[in-house]
């Protein structure tokens, strides 16, 4: 029978926060992130992916109220922004929303161009379910940024969205 290796080690939010922040915003790769990682501590941090994946998935959970209140406060602002372009997933194409005040940044992925009923009614919609089931749940990261039209820093949230 084949023993798995167990790391008897707990990570703090902080560290995990960062894993997840430079794998989103900096766009480095599951693997060289964790590559990156070991080597910087000289081989005592090894992590898997799946780890940062699980990490990923916890922070999604954790982040619901989150999510509901940057785009409370989108909705509530007078003046709101919004934008989208094309991008490739999976070798699919999909359409990136940028909804964004000067109360925060929220972004989200669809499938078809022009969906701005389920970009504008995104956040009600989630407000009202708050459902948090495994099969519903999405990839989502939270950050701060600065607005391209008015440079005011604003929280990011941004949402991967199932089919």
């Amino acid at each position: 029978m084949k023993k798995y290796k167990i790391n008897p080690v707990t990570y703090t939010p902080h560290f995990k926060s960062t894993m997840i922040y430079l794998n989103h915003r900096g766009t480095i790769p599951y693997k060289r992130l964790c590559e990156i990682i070991n080597e910087i501590s000289h081989g005592s941090i090894n992590i898997q992916e799946s780890t940062v994946v699980k990490w990923e998935k916890e922070f999604l959970e954790n982040s619901q109220d989150s999510q509901i209140k940057i785009l409370k406060d989108i909705h509530e602002d007078k003046i709101v922004h919004v934008d989208e372009t094309g991008i490739k997933i999976n070798g699919e194409m999909n359409w990136f929303h940028v909804i964004t005040s000067k109360n925060g940044t929220y972004c989200l992925v669809t499938k078809q161009r022009g969906d701005t009923e389920n970009v504008l009614s995104f956040g009600k919609e989630k407000e009202e379910k708050k459902e948090n089931t495994q099969e519903d749940a999405q990839s989502t990261i939270n950050t701060t940024t600065f607005c391209p039209h008015c440079g005011t820093k604003v929280r990011v949230g941004v949402v991967l969205m199932p089919e």
